[in-house]
């Protein structure tokens, strides 16, 4: 059962978020601003296929209530979980951007990702 992530949720995420295998593979900013992000509804998720079923779940509501005809996502290039996620959610691999980030020592691609209502 999937739930939205609450403020309660916050210490535990940020420590996730401050994780060195965890916190290469997002925004910078991250641990600073989770609290914002979970009074705004966000959060992170993290465990076998609760990212893919999140991702699904999001789309799905997306696409339904608020009648998106699409979404679209971008991960490190480096992140191969990340970009495994969005594949198995059903999400396109539409390019790179190339040399995007300034990240682990250098500039890193971004992974682009797209899904279209139709295709959930």
């Amino acid at each position: 059962m999937l739930r939205r992530a609450t403020p309660d949720d916050l210490p535990i995420l940020t420590a996730l978020a401050r994780r060195e295998d965890v916190a290469r593979t997002l925004a910078t900013d991250t641990p600073d601003t989770l609290g914002e992000a979970l009074s705004d509804a966000g959060g992170e998720l993290r465990g076998k296929g609760l990212a893919t079923a999140a991702i699904r779940e999001l789309a799905e509501r997306l696409f339904l209530e608020c009648r998106l005809h699409r979404i679209e996502a971008e991960v490190y290039g480096f992140n191969l979980g990340g970009r495994r996620v969005f594949e198995r959610a059903g999400c396109v691999n539409e390019g790179v951007r190339r040399r995007d980030y300034d990240r682990e020592d250098g500039w890193q691609d971004g992974g682009r990702y797209g899904l279209l209502s139709d295709e959930l």
